[in-house]
């Protein structure tokens, strides 16, 4: 007890005088951005060295409360606000609802409201999370049905913020009716609100055209709620069966894969294509097959070009990759526009298992076959091929390629890499010996820089009495000697 007393008094003894308050709130009243800031210290000071007073704490809370429904300036009032909301209980909730009604302190009486907690002194217990205050939702829930329709919009965004789920049926209620753009913000709000129960209520909506039920779909919170979109997948049909679909490729969702790549065979376009996409997100080496399946037999050119992305984002994800049934895929593919589309899905991987089958398509009598092996290794994310992208530039036997193939080579080229600037400085001058247009020189000369050593500066200087590239290689030579000796003038 006497320990108890001790405490109790040295509270009291420590608390700041009652006016104190209404001093330094009348400093901050003529508060404009860009002022000094010395009255703002002082209030956060007082604020804190009142934190063992609830009583204290209480008078604080009141005179904040009467201060942001003056006439105080406006970043006053910010800072007032954000004050208030680190020791707001349930007593500063009517005031901040009326504040939601005015657009001047809308936002931050919003920012406030949403970190009432019901946890002493505005936080939770030490260890424990914040745990919103349901007497401070029951208020905003009463009043709710007062407000206008722009203010309802507020109070449901402050109830979705504040997370409390008895303001569930609220916003349930909400979606049902009223003004649209209340209905909008209830169904944003159902996404950190609702459950699984909630699946097939948001995916109805969403495929009547309610776009923040889309939304919604797509962040719902719990630990069943990804078997219930799978579930509902299984038993739905049309639109509602598309929206839930690409829910679960928006929500990266696993445990969908399966369910989405027998979606692949639906009669339904829509699904069908929803499937598709989703599948870009959450397939893995099981879906491979039915991936591979839509690269070799689907008729559609756009349907071919996108299976072959997502089999190529499915590859890139999977450890280890399945490369070798795709490689097994290409050699009996039936048609030129599967194998094309698997030499461009083959490319977008990176996967040195690959690079076999595309050198043998470089050599290869289809002019087709052979650009979009060129396209592949052109898009490789480390400069294995450069050799193979050189003797293609080198020997090739059409003209057009032999460009394609060099352009794809300074691709490479210009990718970090560990070697020493001299030798990217040969790489290039290999690239210059076969560049017949001025384009592909302008390439080598606008690299040149990022590799700075002399033999990069001798290469731009033999290219200063080229009509067609002197501007760019002038541009190269100073560049290079600023960086090489950064103290003399440039030439």
């Amino acid at each position: 007890m006497t320990i108890l007393l001790t405490c109790l008094l040295a509270a009291a003894l420590a608390a700041p005088e009652p006016l104190e308050i209404d001093r330094l709130l009348a400093g901050v009243a003529k508060y404009e951005f860009g002022d000094s800031r010395e009255s703002q210290a002082r209030l956060s000071e007082y604020v804190r060295s009142s934190l063992a007073s609830p009583p204290s704490l209480r008078r604080i809370e009141t005179r904040m409360l009467r201060f942001l429904e003056s006439d105080a300036s406006a970043a006053g009032k910010d800072f007032v606000f954000r004050e208030l909301s680190l020791i707001a209980t349930k007593a500063s909730v009517p005031v901040l609802t009326r504040l939601l009604a005015r657009p001047e302190t809308a936002e931050m009486a919003r920012y406030a409201l949403a970190r009432i907690s019901g946890a002493a002194m505005g936080g939770a217990p030490k260890g424990k999370a914040a745990v919103p205050e349901p007497a401070a939702t029951g208020v905003l829930v009463k009043a709710f049905p007062k407000l206008p329709a722009l203010e309802q919009v507020r109070a449901l965004a402050v109830l979705e913020e504040r997370g409390d789920i008895s303001a569930k049926p609220l916003v349930l209620a909400a979606t049902r009716g009223g003004p649209k753009e209340v209905q909008a913000a209830a169904f944003e709000a159902l996404g950190r609100l609702g459950d699984e129960s909630d699946v097939m209520f948001l995916a109805e909506a969403a495929a009547s055209g309610q776009a923040a039920a889309r939304g919604s779909l797509c962040v719902l919170r719990g630990a069943r709620v990804e078997a219930a979109i799978v579930a509902a997948i299984g038993s739905t049909s049309g639109k509602v069966k598309a929206e839930l679909i690409a829910a679960a490729g928006e929500r990266g969702s696993a445990a969908a894969a399966g369910v989405l790549a027998g979606a692949l065979e639906d009669q339904d376009p829509a699904i069908a294509r929803e499937a598709l996409r989703g599948l870009r997100n959450v397939a893995g080496p099981a879906q491979v097959p039915a991936l591979l399946g839509l690269v070799l037999k689907s008729p559609a050119a756009a349907q071919r070009r996108e299976a072959a992305q997502t089999l190529a984002s499915t590859l890139k994800r999977s450890r280890p990759a399945p490369m070798g049934e795709v490689l097994a895929a290409y050699q009996t593919a039936p048609a030129r526009e599967a194998r094309l589309s698997l030499l461009d899905c083959l490319g977008q991987t990176s996967n040195e298992e690959a690079l076999s089958l595309l050198r043998d398509s470089l050599k290869s009598p289809d002019a087709e076959i052979a650009r979009a092996a060129i396209l592949a290794l052109s898009g490789w994310d480390h400069p294995a091929p450069l050799a193979d992208l050189l003797a293609a530039a080198e020997s090739g036997a059409n003209p057009a390629l032999r460009i394609l193939a060099l352009r794809g080579y300074l691709k490479l080229v210009a990718l970090p890499a560990l070697r020493p600037a001299p030798e990217s400085a040969r790489l290039l001058a290999q690239a210059m010996r076969l560049a017949t247009q001025p384009a592909e020189k302008r390439t080598v000369l606008s690299l040149l820089a990022a590799f700075p050593c002399s033999e990069s500066l001798d290469l731009a200087r033999t290219f200063m009495a080229d009509d067609a590239v002197a501007k760019e290689a002038q541009s190269a030579v100073s560049q290079i000697h600023s960086i090489l000796d950064p103290g003399t003038p440039k030439p």
